[in-house]
């Protein structure tokens, strides 16, 4: 299986090339131990099999699994569900370069079984453990004879306790997307964050509470504290992601 761990003073990944760069683990190192702020899915029989995957080359859902886009209408597969979350996490992807600290796979869509998308694609992926960092770089060629929509993300499950330990959120964002219909895909524009939904400052997650939302209008990182662990992860991503997504399982996570 291409399973290989990255490590750094203060980060430890294991990542599954084989299917779709996916995470199988996150631990950083506090007080001479690892602690798993991503959820350990190691064990595939476990029923969460990835800590962290790609949303590539859509993220969230596509409703009917059909979109109009260059004067074509699209049609994909799984419309009876929607198209979600893209169509290579399942992937092979090829290894181009391998450290301790950086791991660079490559994923062609030509020729691939299952690849639900009309336009051959070209992605890479790099990471790269740096301190106390970790940089999560995508690199997408359009290798098709036509224009391409991209649309593109991650999908990381973080740990909901870190010994008994609750998080606080901080997500900087303007607006919610209205989900009238419950399957996740907004009906109308963004409106007004009502108060149960809003995490701009710290705010504890309710363990009880069950969310999945699409927030637009994100200006700046968003932070996960554990207080009683002294543990911040801040997340930053490049000027092209202005939306996110809060996921609070029902299964604690």
């Amino acid at each position: 299986m291409g399973i290989y761990t990255l490590v750094s003073a203060d980060w430890r990944l294991r990542i599954d090339t084989d299917h779709g760069m996916r995470w199988l683990s996150g631990d950083v190192f506090r007080d001479r131990t690892w602690l798993p702020v991503l959820p350990d899915c190691t064990d595939l029989a476990k029923e969460l099999q990835y800590s962290n995957f790609l949303l590539l080359p859509y993220s969230n859902r596509i409703r009917n699994a059909q979109f109009d886009f260059d004067g074509r209408t699209i049609q994909l597969e799984h419309a009876e569900r929607h198209a979600i979350h893209g169509t290579l996490r399942n992937q092979i992807w090829q290894v181009m370069d391998i450290s301790d600290e950086r791991l660079v796979a490559r994923c062609d869509s030509r020729g691939l079984e299952g690849f639900n998308w009309p336009w051959p694609l070209l992605v890479e992926c790099e990471l790269q453990l740096a301190g106390s960092s970790v940089h999560c770089t995508l690199r997408v060629q359009n290798l098709g004879d036509s224009d391409s929509p991209i649309g593109g993300g991650w999908h990381p499950y973080f740990t909901r306790t870190l010994d008994q330990a609750n998080p606080r959120l901080s997500i900087p964002v303007s607006g919610l997307y209205p989900d009238n219909d419950g399957d996740c895909l907004p009906t109308a524009g963004p409106v007004p964050i009502p108060p149960e939904l809003s995490f701009q400052n710290g705010v504890e997650l309710p363990p009880e509470q069950r969310i999945d939302h699409c927030f637009s209008g994100l200006a700046g990182p968003l932070k996960i504290c554990w207080p009683d662990r002294n543990i911040t992860l801040i997340l930053q991503g490049s000027e092209h992601y202005d939306h996110a997504v809060l996921f609070n399982p029902d299964k604690p996570y």
